[in-house]
């Protein structure tokens, strides 16, 4: 299960394998959760870096009843289909690795949403894991294709797991999908308010910004309502960047004191946070 060293199957890496070649079948069942130390992440790097990538057999794999096999095809999936992004690096001399190869599938969006829940990746309670965050990284990749994915994305804002609710409704807000507004700003905007959760505030009030004029009559009631100090400020700081930019320096001034939440940047509102490591995401469900 768990990221380590090259191993032997890179040797097999540039081998153009023929469907239903039986290390095809060997290298997708190692994506198995077992007991068996970095086979899963070797055979990753072996489907991921094949001349020919066996698409069928990933794609058929989205659909194991083993999560963690689910998962794992699904990633090189997407790394297959989108290989430049994430920060994905490739070899300048592997012109083949440069295209996308493979399409988007209703399914491959539907285990990326099923992996925004709190689970054992990147690591399970006993601490063992593969590094691989699952959550992150899909909400990432669904901001990209928000539009696409919007129906089943709602869906997950009605989940009964905290994490993929929240990630669910970055993407859509993220992704700019002011139509699913008035479904994501519920979720969204109880994290600009003072919590022990650090940066969350700062990545939900960038996102619900992206929102543009379809947040505003949420937001001008949550500005007259909230009790909460950060949250008013926060909010107030999103509607006057909705009016436009500040025309004078006192108005600039005036917005940069209603930052409060980050010395780092004068204004969180602008400042895409989505560089950034999430590693605060595990403090959403405890």
């Amino acid at each position: 299960m768990r990221i380590g060293h090259w191993s032997a199957v890179g040797l097999l890496v540039l081998a153009p394998w023929a469907s239903g070649d039986a290390r095809i079948d060997a290298l997708i069942e190692d994506l198995r959760y077992d007991d068996v130390r970095l086979n899963a992440s070797d055979a990753m790097r072996a489907l991921a870096n094949a001349e020919a990538p066996p698409l069928d057999a990933l794609h058929t794999a989205l659909d194991s009843e083993d999560f963690q096999q689910r998962q794992l095809a699904c990633h090189v999936l997407w790394n297959l289909y989108e290989p430049y992004e994430d920060g994905h690096r490739l070899p300048r001399t592997r012109t083949w690795r440069r295209v996308s190869q493979g399409e988007l599938t209703v399914r491959m969006i539907e285990v990326t949403i099923e992996g925004l829940r709190d689970d054992e990746l990147p690591r399970n309670a006993d601490g063992r894991g593969m590094w691989y965050a699952n959550g992150a990284r899909g909400m990432h990749r669904l901001t990209r294709h928000a539009q696409t994915a919007r129906v089943h994305l709602e869906v997950a804002l009605e989940s009964d797991d905290r994490q993929q609710r929240l990630l669910a409704a970055l993407a859509l807000a993220r992704g700019g999908v002011s139509e699913s507004a008035e479904r994501v700003l519920p979720i969204l905007l109880p994290h600009l308010r003072d919590n022990d959760i650090e940066k969350d505030a700062h990545w939900c009030a960038h996102a619900i910004y992206q929102l543009g004029e379809a947040a505003r009559p949420t937001l001008e009631r949550t500005a007259r309502d909230t009790d909460d100090a950060q949250q008013k400020e926060l909010v107030t700081l999103i509607l006057m960047h909705l009016d436009g930019p500040a025309s004078t320096r006192a108005e600039a001034r005036r917005r940069e004191r209603l930052n409060t939440i980050t010395g780092m940047f004068r204004d969180p509102i602008l400042v895409d946070p989505g560089s950034w490591n999430m590693w605060w995401l595990p403090g959403v469900s405890e």
